[in-house]
């Protein structure tokens, strides 16, 4: 048997053995007991702080607890078009409304240098997108649904967006891309997707409160941000994932 096929083969193995077996032992649903049983392995709450920001405790396994602040949020759409007939259309879909959270020390960082910029010139900038992008600090994105979404329609679109910085092949990018589709066949109202980025490179990804195994790849992490972080994407948008970056600024 060829190295290849040897490759290969181990990468069948250990999908199989990630899907078939660690998954099970993860929460489930909110209230379960056995959600509160592994209560250490995830949980996420909302609160006010005195500042009257949002913001939203992260835990999961193998990483510390982290408080982050709410950033800002947007709707998350795509432009499909088709023809039926002789008939040309073109709609715009929503996929989720995506939320962006940073730690409040982690901001005050990325401010420092534009402390007499107004929102809008600091958002239109490209160093704060690169920051949040490629610094080993903590952040996280929380996917919100609010309709029905079919599970693979959201994985083909990340396969979209990812397939052109690094490759569907890899046995990291097959791991993710599962699974976007593995828990649920289709996202309803209120389904959440969190996406936690520790900052090394390690992804936590918890789909309808069941946190899968962390996914390690710094390429892949940077890829996915790069989905809604950018200075020509939903961060760069005045009101957008920054918004609330602004309170920063002028403190």
């Amino acid at each position: 048997m060829s190295s290849m096929q040897n490759t290969y083969l181990l990468q069948i193995i250990l999908l199989v053995f990630i899907f078939s077996s660690g998954v099970k032992s993860f929460p489930v649903k909110s209230g379960n007991t056995q959600k509160q049983q592994y209560g250490n392995y995830y949980r996420s709450l909302r609160d006010e702080t005195n500042d009257s920001l949002k913001c939203r405790v992260f835990s999961c396994r193998n990483v510390k607890t982290d408080t982050m602040v709410f950033t800002g949020e947007a709707v998350y759409n795509k432009i499909t078009s088709g023809r039926s007939g002789e008939q040309f259309w073109i709609r715009s879909e929503n996929f989720y409304i995506v939320s962006l959270y940073l730690r409040e020390k982690d901001i005050i960082k990325i401010t420092k240098q534009a402390k007499n910029d107004s929102l809008k010139s600091f958002i239109s900038g490209e160093k704060v997108h690169q920051d949040i992008i490629f610094s080993e600090f903590p952040k996280a994105v929380v996917l919100n649904f609010r309709n029905t979404c079919p599970a693979i329609k959201i994985r083909e679109d990340f396969a979209t967006n990812i397939r052109d910085f690094i490759s569907l092949n890899g046995i990291d990018v097959k791991m993710f891309l599962n699974y976007i589709n593995m828990v649920k066949q289709k996202f309803e109202d209120g389904d959440e997707i969190i996406l936690y980025f520790s900052g090394n490179g390690r992804i936590s990804t918890i789909v309808d409160s069941q946190e899968l195994p962390f996914i390690e790849n710094k390429k892949l992490a940077h890829t996915i941000l790069g989905i809604w972080v950018g200075k020509e994407k939903l961060s760069g948008m005045n009101p957008g994932l920054l918004t609330e970056v602004g309170l920063f600024l002028n403190r």
